[in-house]
């Protein structure tokens, strides 16, 4: 057993004691051996559970690759450093006591770390970008991850765990890569070395290539690829063919390419190790198209025009085609297909035809040339001659330019033509029909190709004679019809007729036909007809005939009355055998005739009351008379039925009505009755009338007979009417005021059978029925007055009432007793509404302190005075009538107003006129009003609803005397006593103040105060500097102030002060100072102009400057400038002195000190410049010098531009001028020492350029055609010629670029052309342009209309230029909409439409059944008056025209007004104030009621009227409304409502005041104010609104910007709501320095000055009010120009030193130079100076310097020339 102890037992002689004793042993045997590996340290770590009785262990590992390991510890572990990747470990542990060691324990085996992966490799893939990572060493279990990192940290990496590489994709080009590659197994990563990968190459961008018209090549550039070491350029055509080129750089051409391709262009990089990228983005670019080919033409010989086509061009988009005449004339036409049509050629010329290609920007070359002969020319002065009486015609014409064939022809409308051929110039066409039109034309020819036919000439022939001529006579008209056959050719015919007595008749006509009217009857007519043509009439043809007989006159009848029986008779008529007589009715088709060889017979069987038509005819046995003499036979009325009547109950009239009886001229009622009494009555128009002074209680026996004009008719059926009763008498009335009972009494009536009393009251009605004659009413109402009445009752009728009695009752109670405060003397008025019979009042007015007032009136109202303040009331009213005393009124309590405040104390303010009141609260007060007043009668008040309120206008140093009042509904009361308030000083005035020019010293003085020793404090401030303000105490009122710097502006004000109080400050006064002296003055000439131009810094606080010079030769000049520069003109090869001085209106500085400089050297003079139109070359002469000189003339342009020429002579050539151009002319020579000439006074122009580009549009409606063409000059004019076919020439000249013809002849061919000039020469003129102006109008239009069918004919004379016609023809349409405009008071009527075209007048209609009612008009309305009410009408309108009517318009209905109603009466409920109001319906539908009430006296007010509102004052700053009005009777209280435009609302209310305050308005909202007023009953209609605009709310989104070429700045921003405009303002440092307005959104504030930094602010203005302000970034202006440039050399480094002022607002600055010897040099500094090295020797410099603030830069500045050393 290992280490485990025992006892043993000792047996000895001596010791007998038992003691423990151990035993040694080994130490057990490890457990639980467990091992790890630390992949970061490559180290084994074996763990075991301690073993007993062991003190160390060792740990032994033996690896598969031989390797052995071992390690001791004295715990239990042990870490074994060092062991080798890959490995497979046997792992033993023993124990030991350092006596014993245990057996080798083995424990679980052992895994170290994976070896990395070994002989790693990369391969890029340069097309596809990706690299293949490769690795030794593969393990097949575990993972493997490929990395690689490029220069900038970025990573890509790929895994694999089945094989020995991986692709990693997606590589950055132009990056060396890192690689490494890491195993991992059981967790533990093993990372290989790392190698390095070479860049891909990056694909080129940018690409960009270019194709210059005419060339074979293709410029392709790009960008710089990182990696690349070369590039290569491809381009493909569309047939797979490619180009390309290399190149190091980022550019190359790529050459030999063929027109009519479009190339795909990319570039692809290749690196040193020659991988190649992939190809950049392609761009496509085409080529130049081919030249076409295969020309073709085709000649239209009748047009002159020619087609011209050809083959297409590859990547053409449109062609042009040119045909050039021998005189070089040209035709062209463009078009985007292969063929186009060259204009009309001119005749007979030969033509060489081109066409070239472009594909929009570029053009080919011309094609090989196609020759094309065009037409024969078309003959002219064609003559024909017609010969009448043949039909023969002879044609001739002038000869063409050569011997040609020609044909005449004459064609007939039918298609049939008659010509002749020949050689000559004339011949003869015969055989030509009668009656026929010909088109004559004449053509020349000559080969295949027929010439135009000449313009055609229409000739007819002689008309046809008529055929078949006869006349026909229509019976009974006195009128015949000759008619004929058509004849061809005539135009129209004339046919005669002759008769008797030498009638002889005629009409020229167009149709076969012609009546003839008024012929006598019974006679004979002869007829002719003859046809009529264009050049030659017909012979005639002729017949006759015989009329009709006369009409029978004097036709008479003769009525026998009682019978049927009617006697016609007549006189004889001419040519008469027999008569014939016709009676009828109209509308009726039995006719009553008789016949008669005599003049009389008999008409049988007429009915009675008919009207007859009757005719009489005369028969000659072939035709009747006409029968127009027919007569009126009217037969004697038949009887009348009675069909109504009535007796007028009440009346002594009865009323009778009939049917009408037709033809009857009046009737007759007959009444009697059974006492014998009788009565009649008679009408004329009316089938009624009225019997009067009829009986009462009588029985009438009625008839009615017609009257007729002859014969009257027999007697109607008879009707029996009986009459009323007779009426009650004696009525009497007895009315007891206490029981309020009323009783009637009367008479007794005959023929009664009963009685009915009524009682009439305005709101009560009662009756009572009594066989008796007497009768009670109770329960009437109080304050009535009733009138009373009797009538009679009968079987069928009743009486009329008795005369009325009349009963008042006792008066009511008053209502609406109320109170009103009147002001003046604290008196109540009190009112009331009058009681109905009231006749007086009694007014109590009893108070609860015990006084007492009492008033008697007749009236409604009555004014109490003399009420105590602050005390209660209580108020009865007692009415009175004639005959009773009333009962009192409800109590009414009233308030008599309040007392005035007490403990009034005021608190003035020193610091300002101001002053604060305050009082002790008076019970019940709605407001305070404090009033100040002065010596002087002026007042300040202020008012408060507290204890206290502040006045804020006294004046200053006065003495005011202060009450207070009480203000309770509206009334003040009396006045608090008086208190004194006493107020500060006032101010010092009328400062005044100088300075001194010479000393600069400020004397100011001041008006001295009224105060006795009052003291003063002279205030001074700089403007535009802080913290400068300076305060001279003094007594006296002058001061004097010196040591203050110049050019400043300095602002002062005065206070004065007593023992109390300090003035406010006076009036400010603005005094500038004497402006500083002007400093650095500079005089720079120039050679040419002779300019001397003088530049100098700002000088503080000058206005202006003025320079001056003065030279050795006695010559003095002068400049004033606001800027700081200006320019003289001097002599020339002058010594001058210059001074300068800076002025203010008041004051100049002190003089600049006078420097000295020459003036430029002279220049040859007498200088002659002269041109050559043709040439464009300037000859230029001038004066030489003695002795050899080089001199050189110069033309100079305004932008700089020079053009040169050098001669030893005095005279050269300047050539090469661009065109159009003005330049200046000087010459200078070698000896003259004159770095820049920048011009002279001498001008001249070039020769004028070439119009460019011209083209003609015609505007078709107006015929005006408008040239125009290319700028290519603005020194020049143009002259535009337009020139028509037969040479006439119309002109317009103009400096622009177009020029319009308003003047051409319609329908013809113009030639245009321009032409550019100068003062001196002509341009070449244009290439012509040809046009075809519009056609002209047709002349002679007629028309011819069929209103029955709606068809038109029209004809017109042919129009110069036109090849078809459009007709429109309108009849009038029928009038759509009609309106209609009701007066519903006056019934009349106002209809209206819209006017119709062809419409001459209108005829307007309004119909209601068989009434009708019209108006006719030309205009497009009319009235129809006095339409009756209650009626529904059909309105329609007729459109008339000249010939025609339309149709009718819709028909549309109108309602008339209803009739009035009747029986209205009206009842007032008093406790409402609500009167009913009542009347007899008139049971029509639709119709509504309004009723009205008027005041017919002054009454009491119940409910509060409506108020006024009298001002809406806004309050800007506060977005308030302060809102007044007027007191509304019976008001207590008050309301005011705003409402915006969205709904919301905002109120405000007061109680008996007439004012109060509405807060919270949104900005740019409109509100609408309104008003109500209510008392304790009842609230008023709101008032009538007041519409009002808040303040505009403030622009948002500011935005600015400057231009930096001409610091103009421009502020944007957001609309605001509410605002009609805006203000920009710029604020610098010195304020405000400018401002724009504008009612949009944006404005520009134009030449701001330069360098300098604004703020800015934006505010919107609105109809009352101002928006707060809105800022926006701040603006920054352009830098201003560097001045005072100068320039030195350092000769020992070849180096120009320029020096310049620093510029406001400029952060940096460019130097440019530029040497004559065509040398360019820069720098670029921060500061005032900058150094240029390395300039050439010997060279003249001129010197330019531009700053810029990093946003702009300013122009270049030319600074002194320089020299470098030689």
């Amino acid at each position: 057993m290992c280490h485990h102890g025992h006892r043993m037992l000792l047996h000895g002689h001596q010791l007998r004691t038992l003691l423990p004793v151990h035993g040694l042993r080994p130490p057990c045997l490890p457990q639980n051996i467990k091992t790890s590996v630390d992949c970061v340290s490559d180290s084994l770590i074996t763990s075991w559970d301690l073993a007993a009785g062991a003190l160390s262990y060792t740990v032994e590992a033996s690896g598969t690759k031989g390797g052995s390991y071992n390690c001791s510890s004295y715990s239990n572990s042990c870490a074994i450093p060092g062991v080798a990747c890959g490995d497979s470990l046997s792992i033993w542990v023993t124990a030991s006591d350092h006596e014993c060691t245990t057996e080798k324990t083995l424990g679980q085996a052992a895994e170290t770390a994976p070896c990395p992966p070994e002989q790693i490799m990369a391969y890029r893939d340069c097309a596809a970008s990706h690299a293949l990572i490769v690795w030794q060493n593969y393990q097949g279990t575990g993972s493997y991850i490929a990395t690689i990192q490029d220069q900038d940290g970025g990573q890509l990496s790929c895994n694999t765990t089945s094989s020995s590489s991986c692709i990693i994709s997606q590589l950055r080009c132009g990056q060396t890569y890192t690689v490494t590659v890491t195993y991992s197994d059981r967790g533990c990563p093993s990372t290989s070395a790392p190698i390095t990968m070479d860049a891909v190459p990056c694909v080129p961008t940018n690409v960009t290539a270019v194709h210059t018209c005419g060339q074979t090549s293709i410029d392709v550039t790009w960008a710089t690829s990182l990696g690349a070491s070369q590039y290569t350029a491809v381009a493909m055509d569309n047939r797979g063919h490619q180009s390309q080129c290399s190149s190091n750089q980022t550019s190359c051409s790529i050459a030999n390419l063929q027109c009519g391709q479009v190339y795909t262009v990319g570039v692809m990089v290749t690196d040193d190790n020659n991988c190649t990228s992939l190809l950049s983005q392609t761009i496509s670019l085409p080529s130049d198209p081919c030249p076409p080919t295969n020309l073709s033409s085709l000649m239209d010989c009748s047009s002159g025009s020619t087609f011209l086509s050809w083959s297409p061009s590859p990547n053409a988009v449109s062609y042009s085609g040119k045909a050039v005449g021998p005189n070089g004339e040209a035709l062209s036409c463009n078009t985007s297909t292969t063929g186009c049509v060259l204009g009309r050629m001119a005749c007979a010329q030969v033509y060489t035809l081109t066409v070239s290609a472009s594909d929009g920007t570029c053009v080919t070359p011309y094609s090989a040339p196609l020759l094309q002969e065009s037409a024969p020319c078309t003959l002219v002065n064609v003559v024909n001659h017609l010969d009448c009486e043949n039909n023969t015609l002879v044609v001739s014409w002038d000869a063409g330019h050569k011997p040609l064939n020609y044909s005449a022809t004459a064609s007939a409308g039918d298609g049939t033509a008659i010509s002749c051929n020949v050689q000559d110039t004339t011949c003869s066409l015969t055989g030509l029909q009668c009656g026929q039109q010909y088109n004559v034309t004449v053509m020349a020819s000559y080969g295949s190709c027929n010439g135009p036919n000449s313009t055609p000439q229409h000739i007819k022939t002689a008309a046809c004679v008529p055929q078949n001529v006869k006349g026909n006579m229509t019976c009974g008209t006195h009128s015949l019809m000759a008619s004929w056959s058509s004849a061809p050719g005539a135009n129209s015919y004339v046919a005669m007729v002759m008769g008797p007595n030498g009638y002889s008749g005629s009409c020229n006509t167009t149709s076969l036909s012609c009546p003839f009217s008024k012929l006598q009857c019974a006679s004979q007519y002869d007829i002719s007809v003859t046809s009529q043509g264009s050049s030659c009439n017909s012979s005639a043809s002729q017949t006759s005939m015989i009329t009709a007989p006369c009409d029978p006159v004097n036709v008479a009848y003769s009525l026998k009355c009682g019978t049927d029986l009617v006697t016609m008779s007549w006189d004889a008529s001419s040519g008469a055998v027999a008569y014939s007589v016709f009676a009828q009715v109209d509308g009726s088709l039995d006719v009553t005739s008789c016949t008669s060889s005599i003049t009389s017979c008999q008409l049988n069987t007429l009915g009675c009351g008919q009207v007859y038509n009757v005719t009489v005819l005369a028969d000659n046995g072939i035709c009747n008379s006409t029968g127009e003499n027919s007569s009126i036979l009217i037969t004697a009325p038949c009887p009348p039925t009675i069909l109504y009547s009535s007796v007028h109950c009440g009346t002594d009239s009865a009323s009778l009505s009939w049917t009408p009886v037709p033809n009857a001229i009046g009737y007759v009622a007959n009444a009697s009755s059974t006492n014998g009494r009788l009565a009649w009555c008679s009408s004329v128009n009316d089938t009624s009338c009225e019997l009067t002074g009829l009986d009462c209680g009588e029985v009438y026996s009625v008839n009615v007979i017609a009257m007729g004009n002859q014969c009257a008719s027999a007697p109607s059926s008879s009707v029996n009417i009986n009459t009323a009763p007779c009426a009650p008498t004696m009525v009497t009335s007895q009315y007891n005021c206490s029981s309020n009972v009323a009783v009637l009494n009367w008479a007794d009536s005959v023929g009664r059978v009963s009685f009915m009393a009524r009682l009439d009251g305005t709101d009560h009605q009662d009756n009572c029925t009594s066989t008796g004659t007497s009768c009670s009413f109770t329960d009437l109402y109080c304050g009535h007055s009733y009138k009373v009445t009797v009538q009679a009752l009968g079987t069928d009728c009743n009486s009329s009432l008795s005369t009325p009695a009349e009963i008042d009752t006792v008066p009511c109670a008053p209502q609406n007793v109320s109170a009103g405060l009147l002001c003046a003397n604290h008196s109540a008025l009190i009112t009331w509404v009058r009681n109905p019979r009231s006749v007086s009042y009694n007014v109590i007015v009893l108070g609860e302190d015990g006084d007492s007032k009492n008033c008697h009136t007749n009236d409604t109202s009555c004014q109490v005075p003399d009420l105590h303040c602050g005390t209660i009331y209580n108020i009865t009213v007692t009415p009175f009538s004639r005959t009773c005393s009333g009962v009192a009124s409800t109590a009414y309590t009233f308030n008599a107003g309040s007392c005035a405040p007490t403990d009034v104390i005021v608190s003035p303010q020193c610091n300002s006129n101001m002053s604060t009141v305050s009082w002790t609260a008076v019970a019940g007060a709605d407001m305070y009003v404090a009033t100040a007043t002065d010596n002087n009668g002026h007042s300040d008040t202020c008012s408060s609803n507290s204890t206290g309120c502040s006045f804020t206008a006294l004046r200053c140093a006065q003495t005011y005397n202060v009450t207070v009042v009480t203000i309770y509904r509206g009334c003040a009361s009396d006045p608090s006593p008086n208190i004194e308030l006493r107020t500060a000083l006032c101010p010092p005035s009328n400062l005044k103040g100088s300075v001194s020019c010479q000393t600069n010293i400020l004397s100011l003085i001041w008006d001295a105060s009224p105060v006795y020793s009052a003291n003063y404090t002279l205030h001074s401030q700089k403007i535009g500097a802080t913290n400068t303000t300076i305060s001279y105490p003094t007594s006296d009122t002058f001061l004097s102030i010196s040591g203050l710097q110049c050019g400043e502006l300095y602002a002062f004000q005065v206070v004065a002060s007593d023992n109390t109080c300090n003035s406010s400050l006076s009036l400010p006064l603005l005094i500038h100072t004497v402006p500083c002296q002007p400093t650095n003055l500079v005089v720079n000439v120039e050679c040419g102009t002779n300019h001397g131009i003088m530049s100098w810094d700002k000088s503080i606080g000058a206005s202006y400057y003025i320079a001056a010079v003065m030279g050795d030769d006695g010559h003095e000049a002068s400049c004033t400038s606001n800027d700081t520069s200006c320019v003289v003109t001097l002599h020339c090869g002058q010594m001058y002195s210059s001074t300068l001085v800076a002025s203010t209106d008041f004051c100049n500085s002190t003089l600049h000190t006078d420097i000295k400089f020459f003036s430029a050297p002279c220049l040859p003079d007498n200088v002659v410049a002269e041109l050559d139109c043709q040439s464009n070359v300037l000859t230029v002469q001038w004066q030489d010098s003695p002795g050899e000189d080089i001199y050189t003339a110069l033309a100079i342009r305004s932008d700089g531009y020079q053009a040169s020429c050098n001669s030893s002579f005095n005279s050269c050539s300047i050539t090469n001028l661009p065109c159009g151009q003005t330049y200046d002319v000087a010459v200078t020579s070698s000896t003259i020492n004159c770095s820049i000439i920048a011009g002279s006074d001498y001008k001249v122009q070039s020769a004028p350029c070439d119009p460019q580009n011209s083209t003609v549009e015609l505007e078709c409606s107006t015929n005006v055609a408008t040239v125009t063409w290319d700028l290519t000059s603005t020194a020049q004019n143009y002259t535009v010629t337009a020139t028509d076919a037969f040479g006439n020439n119309s002109s317009c000249s103009t400096s622009k670029t177009s020029c319009s013809f308003s003047d051409l002849n319609c329908g013809q061919t113009y030639t245009f052309s321009v032409m550019g000039h100068t003062n001196v020469c002509m341009s070449e003129v244009s290439s012509p342009m040809q046009m075809l102006t519009a056609p002209c109008m047709p002349t002679n239009v007629s028309s011819s209309l069929d209103c029955g069918t709606g068809m038109a004919l029209i004809t017109w004379n042919s129009a110069v230029g036109a090849t078809a016609y459009t007709v429109q023809a309108k009849a009038p349409c029928s009038p759509q909409p009609v309106e209609t405009q009701l007066n519903c008071l006056s019934g009349m009527l106002n209809i209206a439409w819209q006017p119709r075209a062809g419409a001459t007048s209108y005829h307007a209609t309004v119909q209601e059944g068989s009434n009708i009612m019209m108006c006719d008009t030309n205009t497009s309305s009319c009235v129809v008056p006095n339409l009756s009410c209650g009626n529904t009408y059909n309105v329609t309108v007729v459109a008339q025209g000249q010939s025609c009517n339309s149709s009718h318009s819709e028909a549309k209905e109108i309602s008339t007004a209803p009739c009035p109603p009747t029986a209205v009466s009206a009842t007032v409920n008093c406790s409402t104030n609500i009167a009913e109001v009542t009347w007899q319906s008139q049971n029509v539908l639709g119709v509504a009621y309004s009723a009205q009430a008027v005041a017919a006296q002054e009454s009491a007010v119940y409910f509060p009227c409506v108020p006024l509102i009298s001002e809406v004052q806004l309050l800007c700053s506060s977005d308030s409304a302060y809102v007044t009005w007027a007191t509304a009777a019976g008001a207590e209280r008050y309301e005011v409502t705003a409402e915006d435009n969205h709904g919301g609302t905002l109120q405000c209310n007061a109680t008996d005041v007439t004012s109060c305050l509405v807060s919270g308005l949104q900005c740019g909202q409109q509100y609408g104010f309104s008003l109500t007023a209510s008392n304790r009953l009842c609230t008023s209609a709101p008032s009538a609104l007041i519409q009002s605009i808040a303040a505009p709310c403030p622009p948002q989104n500011v935005i600015t910007s400057v231009g930096c070429e001409n610091n103009t700045a421009s502020i944007n921003w957001s609309n605001s709501q509410g605002a009609l405009s805006y203000t920009a303002r710029l604020h610098g440092a010195d304020g405000e320095a400018a401002c724009c307005s504008s009612n949009t959104s944006s404005c520009d504030i134009p030449l701001l000055p330069c360098g300098e930094i604004y703020n800015v602010t934006v505010i919107a203005k609105g109809h009352t009010c101002n928006s707060s302000q809105s800022s926006g970034s701040p603006i920054k202006t352009a830098p201003c120009l560097p001045r005072n440039i100068k320039t030195s050399v350092d000769c020992v480094s070849d180096s120009l030193i320029t020096s310049w002022d620093l510029a406001a607002g400029a952060l940096s600055y460019t130097v440019e130079a530029s040497g004559t010897k065509g040398g360019s040099y820069n720098c670029s500094s921060y500061s005032n100076s900058c150094a240029i090295p390395g300039v050439a020797c010997g060279d003249s410099l001129s010197i330019w310097v531009t700053a810029s603030d990093h946003e702009c830069t300013t122009e270049k500045t030319l600074g002194q020339a320089a020299e470098t050393g030689e």
